[in-house]
């Protein structure tokens, strides 16, 4: 019986070539046994399985790659018979750097624009006495001069620059965390429905920045993070479909962690990225011929990306 069964090694079996797993990406690693009373425990499976006659003893990383349910690429552990389907590491390190971007803030730092100007692009903070105040604009915005090309340019806007009615963002704020109809906004606040969805879309921004804020003080060395109880619980929605030639209901999972002490949350995180198009991905897909590839078990990278 073959690997792809799950079967044990020939006593003759040429080793593999390529990969039998997905190369470690950023650090992260996840194809290994994850039964923590055995021990075998963490250790990822090895790219390239070495050459073993039977009865020759299992070492740390000996797992065996094969099948599970519908065809799912998967090892299993040579020690406890663990078996865990094959993650594809590139895309974990993706997301998980899609859910925490919010705790690198970019801080921004007005600088001049002039195309010819020897102080394009230099911040203000490296700018010495080449850039001086000079008054403001009528939002309230600090503007500089710039005393090599005597052009100016603006700061940092604030936050609620361009908006016509800002003193309505806390009543959708409060309509919004109410579970409140859309229409019901519209109406409550006379706001047209394009001003709302402007303004959920600011409420969205400023939340993930007041979050980012907070929880990137964890990041730092010298923080001491105190003992807490963690609470993690998950919630599916279900979209309604969006053509009619593709009528399928859409599912989106989330996963929820908060504090049962202080009752904080640290995040309510929906596995739906918004800068990934699905027909840029599919066709992408199409032409390097995933499609008819074997996901995972035929030694090649392919698959693992």
């Amino acid at each position: 019986m073959s690997d792809r069964d799950f079967g044990e090694d020939e006593a003759e079996a040429s080793p593999l070539k390529g990969p039998r797993i997905p190369p470690e990406v950023d650090g992260i690693q996840v194809n290994h046994c994850k039964s923590p009373q055995c021990v075998n425990f963490s250790y990822p499976a090895s790219p390239n399985r070495p050459y073993r006659r039977n009865g020759t003893p299992s070492v740390f990383g000996d797992y065996i790659v094969g099948t599970s349910n519908r065809d799912t690429p998967s090892i299993k552990c040579a020690f406890c018979n663990e078996k865990s389907p094959i993650r594809s590491n590139q895309a974990i390190a993706e997301e998980y750097t899609r859910l925490g971007n919010h705790l690198y803030r970019q801080v921004f730092e007005p600088s001049c624009k002039t195309e010819d100007c020897s102080m394009r692009e230099v911040p203000l903070s490296q700018a010495g006495s080449q850039y001086i105040a000079f008054g403001k604009t009528s939002s309230g915005t600090q503007r500089y001069r710039c005393l090599e090309c005597k052009k100016t340019f603006t700061g940092a806007q604030k936050p609620t620059s361009g908006q016509r009615r800002p003193e309505k963002n806390r009543d959708v704020f409060i309509l919004m965390v109410n579970r409140v109809p859309l229409s019901r906004i519209v109406e409550t606040t006379t706001l047209s429905p394009q001003a709302v969805y402007d303004k959920m879309e600011f409420i969205y921004k400023q939340c993930r920045l007041y979050s980012g804020a907070r929880e990137a003080k964890l990041l730092e060395s010298d923080f001491i993070l105190p003992k807490m109880y963690v609470a993690v619980d998950r919630q599916y929605y279900l979209i309604n479909w969006l053509k009619r030639d593709d009528r399928r209901a859409v599912q989106l999972n989330a996963i929820a962690t908060a504090d049962l002490k202080s009752g904080y949350v640290f995040g309510m995180h929906l596995n739906f990225d918004e800068s990934a198009i699905a027909s840029e991905i599919e066709a992408a897909a199409a032409a390097a011929g995933d499609a008819h590839l074997t996901p995972g078990l035929s030694g090649s990278t392919h698959g693992f990306g």
